[in-house]
């Protein structure tokens, strides 16, 4: 049998209390159930927000804003209350403690992009902070199918925002893992197709056309954790102040 009972936590002080139950039966029988855990009191919210580019040059998708949007959405945050956090200050909301902040919210920024720097003075305009997940590969000028593109930011700009203090400045992706790869592209012995566009699931296997060969769990773990490391410490050599917890 299944029973239910509802139980009215309003009385209770706000904080994590210990409820259990206690079962008899019509011969006396009785059994005390294991406990859960009940939080009450209010339930402080933080939301994660997700940015990319600002009037992208080379036109817009739906992860994109315009110059009005972006400002209006930093506005709407500002007029309501909204106060921007840490990474770390995060990372103790998801443990579930308090920040300490009323009304908390994290911005993020995608990617490491020069149109992505328009951010910046709208930060300082409403008084917000955000992470910037920064791709090496391009700042470094070295990711397939983005080698040469004007927009990449390079270490310089990174290193700017990273010391205006308005930005945490935190791992996206290395060389490989946002690359836009063709038929034929290779990273070291592998190839891969265009109907496979990112490195991280075209790991699948190698070939082209109707030949292909599907790639072994260990050989996947080992380009994955290659291309990862080689990025992180890639991001700690050029700002050595770099969170590489949160990615």
């Amino acid at each position: 049998y299944v029973y239910s009972r509802s139980f009215d936590t309003s009385a209770l002080a706000p904080g994590v209390h210990a409820v259990s139950a206690t079962i008899t039966d019509n011969a006396g029988n009785t059994t005390t159930l294991p406990s859960v855990s009940v939080e009450t009191g209010p339930i402080q919210y933080l939301p994660v927000l997700n940015y990319h580019e600002i009037n992208p040059p080379d036109g817009y998708s739906p992860w994109d804003q315009t110059p009005q949007e972006a400002d209006q959405q930093l506005a709407w945050l500002k007029a309501n209350g909204y106060q921007s956090v840490t990474l770390a200050q995060y990372q103790q909301w998801l443990a579930g403690n308090d920040v300490g902040v009323a009304k908390p919210v994290l911005i993020t920024v995608d990617d490491g992009l020069r149109s992505e720097l328009a951010w910046d003075a709208l930060l300082a305009k409403y008084g917000f902070k955000a992470v910037l997940f920064v791709v090496t590969g391009y700042a470094d000028n070295n990711t397939p199918g983005s080698i040469g593109d004007p927009n990449n930011m390079s270490w310089t700009d990174i290193k700017a925002l990273a010391a205006n203090g308005r930005w945490e400045i935190a791992f996206h992706a290395g060389r490989y893992g946002h690359g836009d790869y063709g038929d034929g592209t290779a990273i070291g012995t592998r190839r891969y197709q265009a109907s496979c566009p990112y490195f991280y699931s075209c790991l699948g296997g190698t070939g082209s056309g109707s030949a292909w060969t599907a790639q072994t769990v260990a050989s996947y773990q080992s380009a994955v954790s290659s291309e990862i490391d080689a990025g992180v410490l890639r991001l700690k050599q050029q700002v050595p102040s770099a969170q590489v917890d949160v990615w």
